[in-house]
């Protein structure tokens, strides 16, 4: 009874020193506020393996508060790298020991407006060459109305021509081909989804500059909305 007792109050006791050492970080940093970061995680290609995933990676969304909460649990079971929360002075200093913590798999630390400009630039690495390859293409700039106006165009060209493909008629036609040929379903069905894996490519490639445009260049699409979607400027 008494060893439960002083196991009660002793967890009662270091749940008031963390809260204690939580609320005056908080408060010499400047307050809660809105967290992101990125958690990356490994593959694995062990078929024995229940969490079996390729690489990858997320973001993450946290507070200040909860995150200070969670090391200042990590530091006194022994496993955060930090003596003294009385080290950390910026958010900077946050962000180094919750790396620290996690060994690499995880980002920096971001507020919610680094969090949007990081989430645009990583998304416009990704399709800057989809996004050159258009502009080579329609002979307008990326984030002009011209292009905007172009690869709306397209977007609808290669929608009309998906359409196309898989019009009741048009299947009709391409399975008497195949069987005609010898071919038979295997064919067919390789054929179908392979040209619909052609579409989709190409609809998802630049519909995915148009929403980056979205967000990057917001007044700009917001004029654009007045714009007619079937002529170039």
């Amino acid at each position: 009874m008494l060893t439960f007792l002083g196991e009660g109050y002793g967890m009662a006791a270091h749940a008031v020193r963390c809260k204690r050492e939580v609320e005056r970080t908080l408060a010499r940093l400047g307050g809660d506020r809105s967290l992101q970061y990125v958690y990356y995680w490994d593959g694995s290609d062990d078929r024995y393996d229940d969490y079996n995933r390729e690489p990858g990676s997320a973001w993450t969304t946290t507070t200040l508060r909860k995150l200070l909460t969670d090391l200042v649990e990590y530091r006194y079971n022994g496993y955060a790298k930090s003596a003294d929360f009385g080290e950390l002075k910026t958010l900077s200093d946050v962000s180094d020991l919750f790396s620290d913590y996690c060994d690499g798999g995880v980002s920096r630390l971001y507020t919610d407006d680094e969090a949007h400009t990081e989430r645009l630039e990583r998304t416009r690495v990704t399709l800057e060459s989809t996004a050159a390859g258009f502009a080579a293409q329609c002979g307008h700039k990326v984030g002009t109305k011209g292009y905007v106006l172009a690869a709306r165009k397209a977007l609808a060209g290669v929608a009309y021509q998906r359409e196309r493909w898989n019009d009741p008629e048009v299947r009709a036609e391409q399975w008497a081909a195949c069987s005609y040929s010898g071919g038979g379903s295997s064919v067919y069905f390789d054929d179908l989804n392979f040209e619909n894996s052609r579409y989709d490519s190409r609809l998802s490639g630049l519909q995915g500059v148009l929403d980056w445009l979205e967000q990057a260049c917001p007044l700009l699409m917001r004029q654009m909305e007045m714009e007619p979607t079937d002529e170039e400027e």
